[in-house]
């Protein structure tokens, strides 16, 4: 800590990033769950977060039937992307 008795950031303005993709199902119609495990209808309760922790969730899977749903946007294919 330094003696301003805040954490270090290390990289301004990385703390200023928000999540910016959530991850749709489109075969089920639900979402992946903010777990990262099983899916919910509500989005309240669905995973949000940066394409690097998608293509860390997706190389843990067995299968991978998501799509990347931009914040702000429709839903949009990933095969490739993440």
């Amino acid at each position: 800590m330094s003696g301003t008795g805040r954490l270090p950031i290390g990289k301004q303005g990385a703390h200023k990033k928000t999540p910016s993709m959530r991850l749709w199902n489109p075969t089920t119609r639900m979402w992946l769950h903010l777990s990262g495990q099983g899916e919910t209808k509500d989005r309240s309760y669905a995973w949000s977060g940066y394409g690097y922790q998608a293509r860390a969730l997706r190389a843990q899977a067995e299968s991978w039937p998501y799509v990347r749903a931009e914040m702000s946007e429709g839903a949009q294919s990933i095969e490739n992307d993440i």
